[in-house]
């Protein structure tokens, strides 16, 4: 077992000696898609839309959007991918059937009670801030009453619906990258003056 251990201690150290070595941190692109081991500086709108298309395929259409949007008006400098990624923020924000903003304590209506433990057992009345809870479903799932099936308009606001009030990572994780990249975006494409 000794000698096994050893053999395997100078093998790894052998190939340590021998791994590519890099002067300085890798580059990465300023957000978003870290594709640049793979596609270098060769990252093209054909490109970024095929890869848009493979991850809507999977699935997760809304994530790909709100993912690839930003990325392609950086690639392609057209404003409409970028007026795009901008109605989606209006809708998460309020600007939808609802009239909700579907992000806690952000907007004149905001959910008050969402399927989240810490909001519901921390003694607060307010939920914790800043979280994006599902939005209209019509499906649901949980078999909680919704005011309509019209998906624009199937939600409420009631700590029992996790269908359309639960939070959860994959829906928090793209609204945070969708709200960082227009800030991060504001000047080069001209939203905010200087």
């Amino acid at each position: 077992m000794k000698k096994q251990l050893i053999a395997g201690l100078i093998i790894f150290q052998t190939l340590a000696c021998y791994a590519q070595k890099f002067p300085e941190p890798a580059m990465t692109p300023p957000m978003g898609l870290n594709s640049w081991n793979i596609f270098q500086t060769n990252l093209f709108e054909r490109l970024v839309k095929d890869i848009a298309a493979i991850i809507a395929s999977s699935g997760i259409t809304d994530a790909a959007y709100i993912y690839m949007m930003p990325e392609a008006y950086l690639v392609t400098g057209e404003r409409n991918y970028l007026d795009g990624a901008l109605a989606n923020l209006d809708y998460l924000l309020g600007r939808n059937g609802t009239g909700y903003s579907y992000v806690t304590s952000y907007g004149y209506k905001t959910p008050m009670h969402p399927h989240h433990r810490i909001s519901a057992a921390d003694g607060v009345v307010d939920p914790v801030p800043g979280l994006l809870v599902g939005g209209p479903d019509p499906g649901q799932q949980d078999g909680v009453k919704l005011p309509g099936i019209i998906p624009d308009e199937a939600y409420t606001d009631d700590e029992r619906a996790y269908a359309v009030n639960g939070i959860a990572i994959n829906r928090n994780a793209p609204f945070a990258y969708l709200a960082n990249a227009l800030q991060a975006l504001r000047f080069k494409a001209g939203l905010t003056k200087k």
